[in-house]
């Protein structure tokens, strides 16, 4: 129940960024960027501080009670705020803080049950998470055909409604939540990952399995050569998947007329094609293999984003522009599941057993470098240079990662875990 209900804070908040900063303070894309770039960036080094943190102190519920607690006060300020600079503040602070529930999720739930419970108790996890996030979304959708015209004027409002069901978590937290009586040490969690079934824009999972402290950054290259560089080839993909997926509401606002209520019902489409397709996507891993799967999601994205760049210079009536807008980033969401199980399990299946854990550590911390880039490089291109560019590039980008991708499989074994046995489940 408690992460039902930070799901469903965090589901609110993923549109609010490009609408409190464009809409609401009336900024360009440039400082869209900016602002994800910041949150990605102050997430990174929160997430190994607090998951170090957990682990030398052995204890988990006190912080899901910090991360729920700190994330709420920080945003709930924002409904007061009017400045660009007070907001940044405001924002990385609960990203920092909020970051502290995020490496013990997962722990908690395994030192509180069986191992053999293990795959079912986090599928159930997962599907709450999913449904939060999901309804987070829906909520703000409800509150702003609610609003109406005048919704832009109250968009910090929504903040203030995300800190109170961040509360509400706190709450459920403290009464629920049980400390465990046993500790698990990650590093004997190797054969479990966390997968993201919705893709987001700026870097706060709501579950990390695997962590990489500083003093480990150095053993990258005990890895093999090719998953070394493989893992680099993901977070260059990162890299370009971001350029597109900061800019392309931004776009939508700007160019196409999209309101506030459609901004919403963008995100929400995207995030209900990646939730329907995800079970789908990790069945067609095992029946066609992981090389298949990335090629052909890959393609989806190299088609799809290089389609947007011509869209400013289509001439359609804003339902029109409107309509394809939709369409393309629920396309965006659909073939989200195929890369993002096909690009996880080929690390860790493709990794020695005792190195798994510290694989995917190393594929989550790259992952939180490629965002960072993409999101500042994204509002530049976009601002200075135009959508058009910034949605090219971006396919580019897409097809030398997919080149780079596929070229270490003749060297690496073919992908052949399980998903539902072997994966816990980050939400968005």
């Amino acid at each position: 129940m408690s992460y039902l209900f930070s799901n469903t804070a965090y589901g609110l908040t993923i549109p609010l960024i490009p609408l409190f900063v464009v809409m609401f303070l009336k900024s360009g894309v440039v400082w869209d960027g900016i602002v994800y770039s910041l949150a990605s960036a102050a997430s990174v080094p929160a997430l190994l501080f607090w998951g170090n943190l957990s682990d030398s102190i052995k204890k988990r519920k006190i912080f899901v009670i910090i991360g729920f607690l700190g994330a709420g006060i920080a945003l709930i300020p924002i409904f007061l705020v009017h400045t660009l600079g007070v907001y940044i503040l405001f924002l990385i602070v609960a990203q920092v803080v909020g970051m502290a529930s995020v490496p013990v999720s997962n722990l908690l739930i395994f030192e509180s049950t069986q191992q053999s419970q293990w795959p079912n108790v986090m599928a159930t996890f997962n599907m709450i998470a999913s449904t939060g996030t999901v309804l987070g979304l829906a909520i703000g959708a409800v509150m702003v055909v609610l609003y109406g015209s005048g919704v832009d004027s109250v968009i910090p409002l929504f903040y203030l409604v995300a800190g109170a069901i961040y509360i509400l978590a706190v709450i459920s937290a403290m009464i629920i939540l049980k400390e465990p009586s046993r500790n698990i040490n990650r590093a004997k969690l190797g054969p479990f990952y966390s997968l993201r079934v919705i893709e987001r824009v700026r870097y706060f999972p709501s579950s990390v399995i695997h962590i990489i402290s500083d003093r480990k950054m150095k053993a990258l290259n005990k890895l093999s050569p090719p998953l070394r560089h493989y893992i680099y080839a993901s977070s260059f993909l990162m890299f370009g998947f971001q350029l597109f997926i900061l800019a392309f509401p931004v776009y939508v606002i700007q160019n196409v007329g999209g309101t506030t209520e459609d901004i919403f019902y963008l995100y929400l489409i995207n995030a209900i094609f990646s939730t329907l397709t995800f079970r789908f996507a990790g069945n067609y891993i095992r029946l066609k293999g992981g090389k298949k799967t990335l090629t052909m999601s890959l393609a989806s994205r190299f088609i799809t984003f290089g389609a947007a760049a011509f869209l400013p210079y289509i001439v359609m009536q804003s339902t029109q522009a409107l309509m394809v807008s939709m369409i393309i980033y629920a396309v965006v969401g659909a073939f989200w599941g195929f890369i993002s199980i096909g690009q996880i399990s080929f690390v860790s299946d493709n990794a020695q057993p005792k190195q798994r854990g510290r694989a995917v550590g190393y594929y989550n911390s790259f992952f939180g470098f490629g965002q960072i880039g993409g999101s500042f490089i994204s509002g530049v291109i976009s601002e200075y240079v135009g959508y058009s560019a910034d949605f090219a590039v971006s396919s580019l980008i897409v097809l030398a990662g997919t080149v780079l991708i596929l070229r270490y499989y003749p060297h690496i074994r073919i992908i052949t875990s399980d998903p539902d046995s072997v994966a816990s489940t980050d939400s968005l």
